[in-house]
């Protein structure tokens, strides 16, 4: 991406997501993966709304996970969308979802 070729990593990535989800069951952190990754390009696009959108679907997908979803990944999850908040002049919205991505590692890392 960082040659700024949003639309061939955009499409790559569907099409990732889209065999995952023929392979893999909801919940499965490849399709989480997917979606971030997705969400990412957006966000590098500055299309936070959508992108925000894709981090969302991630975070539900993890939580989907019937294995208990992995915690850095929800935490990398928070933060991104986060970011995305902040890029629209939602700074308070975006420090609450930033925390929780704190709060997370703080689950994992005890000197959080």
């Amino acid at each position: 991406m960082k040659l700024h070729q949003y639309d061939d990593a955009l499409a790559s990535h569907m099409r990732a997501l889209n065999v995952a989800k023929m392979i893999f069951l909801d919940g499965n952190f490849t399709i989480t993966e997917c979606l971030t990754n997705i969400g990412t390009v957006y966000r590098e696009m500055k299309d936070y709304l959508k992108a925000f959108e894709y981090f969302e679907n991630a975070l539900k997908n993890e939580k989907e996970n019937p294995t208990r979803g992995n915690l850095l990944r929800l935490a990398l999850t928070y933060d991104q969308m986060g970011i995305c908040l902040c890029y629209q002049d939602a700074i308070q919205n975006g420090f609450e979802y930033r925390m929780k991505a704190v709060r997370l590692l703080g689950k994992i890392y005890a000197r959080i």
